[in-house]
């Protein structure tokens, strides 16, 4: 899992660092869209996060019917 995580965080640096990729160039000619996008993205995670936890929770309070 923290291999999954640092090599999340890698490439997100590689795609933010190299000044030819359209997340810097488009962060220097209208950051509002590139910050709106993740500000949506960053809802949409919450909204599933809160979804799966929220499931997750209900399943351990739920008995199966015994045959």
């Amino acid at each position: 899992m923290l291999g999954c995580y640092l090599g999340t965080l890698a490439a997100f640096g590689f795609a933010v660092g190299v000044p030819t990729r359209a997340i810097s160039q488009t962060f220097a000619s209208s950051p509002v869209t590139l910050l709106g996008a993740a500000l949506g993205i960053t809802l949409l995670v919450a909204a599933w996060s809160g979804t799966i936890i929220r499931t997750h929770r209900n399943a351990g309070t739920q008995r199966t019917p015994s045959p």
